[in-house]
């Protein structure tokens, strides 16, 4: 059984836990906030590019044919870059991330599926599990910026366009609100026809672009900076829902440190009020005892 000295220690314990839980929070919060910022003002630059990229498809006399839509006659090398954190402390975030991690490749099996990782959570986790990944980028999810993912997309397509590689995934945490985040899989390359159905043309008008030099030229310099944005929305989604996860993992952890706190004190209060009722009463004891003698 505690004593009051031994709970009191406890109690001031846990206030500074809570103390670092609740800057925690506060700090997540405002992590995520800027993410989600990021997000928005990526999110138009994307409907400007898929407007484009469905401009040159609409009105184009020749069919296009690229390795980025066509894809390769035969795939024999499928990359997959999975997206997490560099930090724990983010309740289940992780562990969810690399269960659809572990469902997605043995779905895709293929004995050249390569691994690409960005998150130093990721990197560890491959490696405890066996698992050397090919390629690793360090220091861009928290704060990620478009330098760092145009550095990814050019060896992804220099390794795509060399045959090296012939489909490419991406799996990430898709940002829902605060409270939900589900991991996501998109394919990155080839690109389909059929996700640009939805998205809205700013002029529709009648017959055909003239592009210079010539509409595969022009798709060839817009697919690098549609793959850029696509990219760069979803580690800025990952982002988001990691600070989202860590904000309410500390969230929670701070109002069980309160919860903790209230029982503590009670406790102690309680004890403190026995041992000075035990004191009052050895005092009246021994006052009597005196008395007694003095008699």
């Amino acid at each position: 059984m505690l004593n009051p000295s031994e709970i009191k220690d406890h109690i001031k314990a846990i206030e500074q836990t809570r103390q670092i839980t609740n800057a925690m929070y506060l700090l997540s919060t405002s992590r995520m906030k800027k993410t989600m910022k990021m997000i928005d003002y990526n999110v138009e630059f994307m409907v400007r590019l898929r407007a484009t990229m469905k401009d040159i498809f609409l009105h184009t006399e020749v069919p296009i044919h690229h390795p980025y839509l066509d894809g390769h006659p035969e795939v024999k090398s499928s990359l997959f870059i999975i997206i997490s954190g560099d930090k724990g402390l983010c309740g289940s975030y992780h562990s969810n991330l690399f269960s659809f991690t572990e469902q997605k490749l043995k779905k895709h099996a293929s004995s050249n599926s390569r691994i690409g990782v960005i998150g130093i959570a990721g990197e560890e986790y491959f490696r405890q599990h066996g698992k050397q990944p090919d390629y690793i980028w360090r220091g861009i999810v928290q704060k990620p910026t478009l330098y760092q993912v145009r550095v990814i997309t050019d060896t992804v397509l220099e390794e795509y366009k060399k045959g090296r590689l012939d489909k490419v995934y991406v799996i990430f945490t898709h940002y829902v609100n605060a409270t939900v985040q589900e991991p996501l899989m998109i394919k990155l390359l080839p690109l389909s026809v059929d996700n640009l159905k939805d998205a809205e043309i700013e002029y529709n008008y009648r017959g055909d672009i003239l592009f210079d030099p010539s509409p595969n030229a022009v798709f060839e310099r817009v697919v690098p900076q549609f793959i850029v944005a696509t990219l760069f929305n979803a580690i800025s989604q990952s982002s988001a829902s990691e600070h989202a996860a860590r904000m309410n993992a500390m969230q929670t952890a701070t109002k069980n440190a309160d919860e903790m706190l209230k029982r503590l004190q009670a406790d102690y209060n309680a004890r403190r009020q026995l041992a000075i009722t035990n004191e009052l009463s050895e005092i009246a004891a021994a006052a009597q005892t005196i008395a007694e003698k003095a008699i």
